[in-house]
């Protein structure tokens, strides 16, 4: 009986009424459309920013191996100069004991 006081006092009639909650109904309805779209959002929001992480993980994880194998190149390659130099000296001492044993027929 209120509503029926309020709707005389204000000149509004049923239809009007009616045609509000038509209205006030749909507008809850999508409100509940959205709030669903915002969870389902939320939901691939979450699952893009754990593809991120594991992204940004799988990326730092090369960089390390990236600097393990560039640390280890190095090293073959220091360890290459070292048996290179070495090869070098004994070939050089081999040549010099070829010299010596050359001169030693020489004078026999």
């Amino acid at each position: 009986q209120h509503i029926e006081e309020l709707k005389e006092r204000i000149g509004v009639s049923d239809s009007a009424v009616e045609e509000l909650k038509e209205q006030l109904s749909v507008c809850e309805t999508k409100s509940a459309e959205s709030g669903q779209e915002l969870a389902l959002v939320q939901e691939q929001l979450g699952e893009r920013n754990a593809k991120v992480c594991q992204l940004e993980e799988d990326v730092k994880q090369l960089e390390e191996l990236k600097q393990q194998s560039e640390e280890r190149v190095k090293e073959v390659t220091s360890e290459s100069d070292v048996k290179a130099c070495q090869m070098l000296e004994e070939h050089s001492q081999l040549q010099q004991q070829q010299l010596v044993a050359e001169e030693q027929v020489a004078r026999n």
